[in-house]
């Protein structure tokens, strides 16, 4: 899966397996979770939208189930 650097206090990295759809995120600080059944839309609406961190707590944490990564 190809990550990409954001602008964000909390976020490092981001990146979509689109055949599978699976959203990653690489936190600073912190670690790396997946997210299952993640649509292609909403990872374009993530990497378009102007604040990473507000999306990831409005859009993404109650709504899908994250799992750790090494």
């Amino acid at each position: 899966m190809k990550m990409q650097k954001v602008e964000s206090s909390n976020i490092d990295e981001i990146g979509y397996d689109e055949e599978n759809k699976v959203l990653r995120i690489a936190f600073k600080h912190s670690n790396s979770y997946e997210y299952s059944n993640f649509s292609k839309e909403d990872f374009e609406a993530f990497v378009a939208s102007s604040s990473k961190g507000s999306f990831f707590y409005r859009n993404i944490l109650k709504n899908y189930h994250a799992t750790k990564i090494n």
